[in-house]
């Protein structure tokens, strides 16, 4: 009986929200197609132009963001890789106080350039992504003080265009793989 008590107001409150919603989306559906006002009409394009979006800039946020930010700012790496655009070319993540990267959240970015993520101090222990050997024409890649830790992957001459990398401030151990000395030789080592 107790139960009932509990569950009783919360069906009531979820049938009310229900009617609530349909009420106003029939009041104002009809207002809209009569200014001719299509809510939705601007989305096709705008995800086309995220289709071709080039640079992600994600401006750091402080502990007295607003809601907004702060939501932006805690559900970016929840959002599925997927969403990354193929020809996407430079992304800022800088000091935006990120918790965790998700495996695999850089893959498909074949044109990738630069990705710069330094100053996450928030973020959970990881390593390095594999999956940023995909990115052949990265030329800089700062992760300082991201919370990487292990050992560094011996892929660095899959990165011929690398001119800067920033990884002070981790936890990797063990001897620097022999590939890392490729980015400023001219020729690879035997």
């Amino acid at each position: 009986m107790t139960g009932c008590v509990i569950v009783f107001p919360i069906a009531i409150t979820f049938y009310i929200t229900w009617c609530f919603i349909h009420f106003v989306d029939g009041f104002f559906s009809p207002i809209y197609a009569q200014l001719r006002i299509d809510i939705f009409a601007h989305l096709g394009p705008r995800i086309a132009q995220l289709a071709r979006q080039e640079v992600y800039h994600m401006i750091s946020t402080s502990s007295s963001s607003t809601a907004a930010a702060a939501t932006i700012r805690a559900t970016l790496f929840a959002a599925p890789f997927l969403l990354w655009p193929t020809s996407l070319q430079e992304v800022y993540l800088d000091a935006n106080n990120f918790t965790s990267i998700p495996a695999g959240y850089f893959t498909g970015l074949s044109s990738l350039q630069i990705l710069s993520m330094s100053q996450n101090i928030n973020l959970d222990i990881w390593v390095f992504p594999s999956e940023l050997t995909e990115a052949s024409s990265l030329v800089t890649f700062a992760a300082g003080n991201v919370n990487l830790y292990g050992s560094l992957p011996d892929v660095f001459d899959l990165f011929p265009n690398l001119q800067n990398l920033r990884l002070s401030y981790n936890n990797f151990t063990g001897l620097l793989p022999k590939t890392f000395f490729c980015i400023w030789d001219s020729e690879p080592l035997a």
